[in-house]
């Protein structure tokens, strides 16, 4: 049977590789949104998708910062840092999540307001599903994120808060 801290051990690497990931995904998504956000607040023109673009694009980079501290945290065993990083990192899930939904019920108003006018050609519709399909995306994202935080977090509780609880018990 595995010891709590050899288990902790065996998490570290999954640490890294979800620090690493965020940082890669986070630096596309930034990258994407500056490159092409112009592009897609001009196609749709409205306020709510300049209002989404610019939600995505602040989502992305606290992403990346996120990241870079759970990195910092890991490599040199601050223990307040990643504790500060599972608390942002969950209200970032919860916000990825309420963007998501914020883009599919854009997109559904988009499809909606679009089926009233006849005459749409494949391209319109494409151009009208197009914010739904990414809110949906942003969903899955939403969900690895969940799962990446709780790897975190199981490693935090292991490495950090179990030997404490262990060893108040010994000394009462």
């Amino acid at each position: 049977m595995l010891a709590k801290y050899e288990l902790a051990d065996r998490l570290w690497p999954m640490l890294a590789l979800v620090g690493g990931l965020e940082i890669i995904v986070g630096t596309i998504l930034t990258t994407i949104m500056v490159l092409y956000g112009n592009d897609y607040d001009e196609l749709y023109g409205t306020e709510e998708s300049r209002g989404i673009s610019q939600a995505c694009l602040s989502g992305s980079m606290i992403l990346w910062i996120t990241a870079c501290m759970l990195l910092i945290s890991i490599h040199w065993k601050i223990r307040r840092l990643m504790l500060v990083y599972v608390f942002i990192s969950t209200i970032l899930g919860v916000y990825i999540f309420i963007l998501s939904v914020i883009k599919m019920q854009y997109g559904l108003s988009l499809i909606e307001k679009d089926s009233s006018v006849s005459g749409c050609g494949g391209n319109q519709n494409f151009l009208s599903s197009a914010p739904c399909l990414l809110g949906l995306l942003t969903l899955l994202g939403s969900a690895i994120h969940f799962i990446g935080n709780i790897i975190v977090f199981t490693y935090y509780n292991l490495k950090f808060i179990q030997p404490c609880m262990i060893k108040c018990n010994d000394t009462i």
